[in-house]
């Protein structure tokens, strides 16, 4: 399968880029946010949002089109694109929680090999990070195990070894990139007088409820977004939620 990036994070410059993992469905304020924040406490130079067309975990929650993902993150990262940036490379993610790990490393890898001065970090808010750092955990563990029966070479058959050194081999990506992650966002209500009056958690969820139930201000999201999302139908159709 063919992995576009699609992004210019410059060669020759040591950087340190943020990896924004997630379903976006659709994406809002609150993603931008916590993109900003982690950036900050990070010190990162980019931060790239890449648009997954389903997250294992969500199955049961209709999904628009990956294209339209794609064109809405690069509709809410414009105003900051000098440091937000969108990319197609999840285009073909697999469904399966164990088939994204992999595809998950194997863009990451895509990146290290294009960009060998960089350094890359995982940007997520704390269910993501939480279940990514389980995932690695056990990636590393399994690694272990290989490395440790390897040596003792238990492995007599060829595809075993195959697995083995794949396992190593992942683990290896995942541990050069660490973990940058923060609470959920919430946004500011700002009063007449420009005062901030209240704070708001923002969720892809209640955007789409919001927008089937055809309420007239829609929290989360710029005017610029809604007119797309309103132009192409999009969550217009009852679906799980």
């Amino acid at each position: 399968m063919k992995m576009n990036i699609g992004i210019n994070l410059g060669k020759h410059e040591e950087k340190r880029i943020g990896l924004q993992f997630g379903s976006y469905n659709p994406p809002h304020e609150a993603h931008v946010q916590t993109a900003k924040d982690l950036k900050e406490a990070g010190g990162l130079d980019t931060v790239l949002m890449l648009p997954i067309p389903q997250s294992p975990y969500k199955k049961q929650i209709g999904q628009v089109p990956f294209n339209d993902k794609v064109e809405m993150c690069q509709i809410i990262a414009e105003p900051y694109n000098d440091w937000l940036k969108v990319s197609d490379a999840c285009a073909n993610f697999p469904t399966t929680f164990t088939g994204q790990l992999q595809y998950c490393k194997r863009t990451i890898e895509k990146l290290f090999n294009e960009h060998a001065d960089a350094k890359f970090s995982i940007v997520a808010g704390e269910d993501f990070s939480q279940k990514y750092k389980e995932a690695v955990a056990g990636m590393a563990y399994l690694s272990m195990v290989m490395e440790t029966c390897k040596s003792m070479s238990i492995f007599d058959f060829a595809m075993i070894q195959n697995f083995a050194d794949r396992v190593i081999r992942a683990n290896d990506v995942f541990q050069n990139v660490d973990v940058l992650s923060a609470p959920r966002a919430t946004l500011p209500i700002v009063g007449k007088d420009g005062q901030i009056i209240d704070r708001v958690e923002v969720s892809s969820k209640a955007i789409r409820q919001a927008i089937r139930s055809g309420a007239e201000e829609i929290i989360g999201i710029p005017d610029r977004l809604r007119d797309y999302i309103m132009q192409r139908g999009l969550y217009s159709t009852p679906h799980p939620s």
